[in-house]
């Protein structure tokens, strides 16, 4: 067996070894069986019109093969000396009319099914123009045509003669399934020319007198642009909105529409055809005379429209929250709108449209694009803020040690720096990009933010030692310094940017509770070690020129740690409410200690604290000018820590002399007794 392409069996067995020539055979083999397949598929999908076709092509030949019989017959029969010689064979008779008028039959029914034969190329080539009005009208002569052919009484009897007239209307019925689906989609178009729509609203009102031409116009403009359309999905759907109310303006409003219906019913239906002005006198006068009716009295423009625009508007947000759904920034978003108000000021006598569509003012953006435009601004603007609120979390701030030499060297005062400034300018990038954007919920996402920016920094405090938690505070103060002086650039209300200023600031004075409270227990473990040593004597047993003149020395220890741990905190940058608390404390602790005891020394201290500014209380005559003395010599030793610093003055003269300051400061005196606290 010789192929082709020169490989027999012979030349495949001795190139190639038996594996290749089975793997060849396998191939060869499917080959055939996809080939078979696709056979089958093809001829399933096209057996219908395949026969259809042969048997129109079979019917349309024998038919044309007995017209052309008929017409060489008549060809013959109207040769001069055929005519002279029936003439002669007739006169007789007085011409028998009986012959012309069989010829008028055929001739008409002839003419009719050669419309019925162009009708589907006609269609064919108008829909591909999308003129759905001229499909509709050859539809509507077809049909015509083939009505009366059924009615025919006579003796010629077409359906009986020529079977092609039936196979032929079959394959012109379906079209009117076909036009009315391609027309109702070309109404969903929304570039389409007005005088188009009406031609094309005018079809289907043709072929389905129940739809009415308004309602079948807005059902089809219900759908909105897919997501993929060339310009944005928002402005391509106000795009649609609009042209809708203009398209339905100047086809009801404007009378185009009628217009239309008045031309399209007085149509000559002789132009519809193509070279066929030579048969179409052989027509019938049912056929020749066919004016379409066009099913339209009119229309309430206002009730049929306000359906669908309540409609369109729940549509229309949601398809527009969707757009604007992956739309992370204010300048994209910002973007956007500007492309809106570019399409709404192309709009022409929108207004006047609108009052005559609708029955009333139409403002666009407010009904359709604010909510949706709002709830993104508002979606954004607490994306920035979460983002933000979350920074805390990301930051490793540098525990401070002493902060009176970190002042000049690198350390946690560049951490709180670099928080700070991290802030200010996140803070000032979520201004930046929702400038020009419309939220009313600012004030309230502005506040959840810092609530939430705090409650970060408190989440830095767990399991966080003393000089972290004292970082922290400081962190929290420089933030709180930050935003004041952004005020005049936030645009909340002052009161809430007083309440975020405070939840700082709470935070900050919390972070040094936990340095206020240390202290203070060390002071209590000093003074209750240092409390033993003294001699426990009264007022009542010291004489007056035996009065204590300074502290105890476990006392001066204790002022000297406060101080230490004043400086190493940097007390000069402390707060006024962080002092007031550490001193009150103080005062307690101190309090607490010497509640149960009383003696000159305990005295002479709890007056020489409140000279420094402790909140404690004793009046005591006898040790005033003493504590006073001693106040104002060594006040300047404590720096800002001591407050009303009085001015030197020397000691009174009394009637007990002034005595030198003993090596003991606990001696017995006479006068007096000790009053315990105030």
């Amino acid at each position: 067996m010789q192929r082709e392409d020169g490989h027999d069996a012979d030349s495949l067995f001795t190139k190639h070894s038996v594996a290749d020539v089975r793997i060849l055979h396998a191939r060869t083999s499917t080959d055939i069986e996809r080939k078979k397949q696709d056979l089958r598929v093809m001829v399933g999908e096209r057996y219908r019109d395949l026969i259809n076709t042969a048997d129109a092509i079979k019917s349309m030949q024998s038919h044309s093969t007995t017209i052309s019989h008929n017409i060489e017959s008549l060809s013959t029969m109207c040769d001069a000396r055929t005519l002279k010689t029936a003439v002669g064979m007739r006169l007789v008779r007085d011409k028998d009319t009986t012959l012309e008028q069989k010829r008028g039959m055929v001739y008409s029914v002839a003419a009719q099914i050669k419309v019925l034969v162009d009708t589907p190329e006609q269609i064919w080539h108008a829909m591909e123009s999308h003129a759905y009005l001229t499909c509709t009208l050859l539809y509507l002569i077809a049909q015509r045509i083939y009505e009366n052919l059924q009615q025919s009484d006579t003796a010629l009897r077409p359906m009986m003669s020529f079977p092609v007239i039936r196979r032929q209307w079959n394959a012109v019925s379906h079209f009117r399934a076909q036009i009315i689906e391609r027309a109702q989609g070309f109404l969903g178009s929304f570039d389409q020319d007005p005088q188009n729509i009406a031609e094309t609203l005018c079809a289907i009102t043709l072929l389905e007198p129940t739809h009415e031409p308004l309602q079948s116009l807005l059902t089809a403009r219900r759908h909105l642009p897919h997501p993929s359309h060339p310009t944005h999905p928002i402005q391509a759907t106000l795009t649609s909105f609009t042209k809708t109310v203009q398209d339905v303006y100047t086809l009801f409003c404007k009378d185009v529409f009628a217009r239309t219906v008045q031309r399209v019913q007085d149509t000559d239906m002789t132009g519809l055809y193509r070279n066929m002005h030579s048969i179409w006198r052989y027509l019938p006068g049912c056929v020749q005379g066919f004016r379409p009716c066009v099913a339209w009295g009119g229309v309430d423009v206002r009730g049929g429209v306000r359906g669908w625009v309540d409609l369109m508007e729940k549509e229309t947000r949601k398809s527009v929250e969707g757009a604007l759904e992956h739309v992370m920034s204010g300048k994209e978003l910002m973007r956007i709108r500007k492309g809106v108000d570019e399409v709404l000021e192309e709009l022409r006598d929108w207004d006047v449209m609108c009052t005559a569509v609708v029955g009333e003012a139409y403002d666009l953006y407010t009904r359709l694009l604010h909510t949706p435009f709002t709830h993104t601004t508002d979606r954004i603007l607490e994306t920035h803020f979460k983002r933000l609120s979350s920074r805390p979390t990301t930051y490793t701030l540098p525990p401070c040690t002493n902060l009176s030499t970190d002042l000049w060297t690198r350390g946690a005062v560049d951490g709180t720096t670099k928080m700070a400034d991290g802030f200010e300018a996140g803070l000032k990038a979520i201004l930046e990009d929702m400038s020009g954007l419309e939220t009313i919920r600012f004030d309230k996402v502005f506040q959840n933010g810092m609530r939430a920016y705090v409650d970060g920094l408190r989440f830095l405090m767990n399991g966080k030692g003393m000089d972290d938690t004292l970082g922290i505070g400081r962190v929290a103060k420089r933030v709180a310094m930050r935003l004041k002086r952004m005020q005049g650039d936030l645009p909340c209300g002052p009161k809430v940017l007083e309440g975020c200023l405070e939840a700082f600031m709470e935070l900050y004075v919390d972070c040094h509770s936990v340095w206020v409270t240390s202290v203070c227990e060390r002071v209590r473990e000093m003074l209750v070690r240092g409390i033993p040593d003294e001699i426990p004597h009264g007022m009542d047993q010291c004489q007056d020129e035996d009065l204590a003149s300074q502290p105890s020395t476990y006392m001066l220890q204790a002022l000297w740690y406060i101080h230490q741990e004043w400086n190493r905190v940097g007390g000069v940058t402390l707060e006024k409410s962080v002092v007031e608390y550490l001193k009150q404390e103080l005062g307690r602790t101190v309090q607490d200690v010497y509640h149960h005891t009383n003696s000159v020394q305990r005295a002479f201290h709890i007056m020489y604290l409140s000279r420094l500014g402790f909140p404690l209380s004793m009046d005591e005559p006898a040790l005033v000018d003493v504590v006073d003395r001693y106040h104002a010599r060594t006040c300047t030793l404590f720096g800002a820590f001591s407050t009303n610093v009085p001015a030197l003055k020397p000691v009174q003269v009394r009637d007990v002399p002034v005595v030198t300051p003993p090596r003991f400061t606990l001696l017995p005196v006479t006068r007096g007794t000790y009053r315990g606290f105030a």
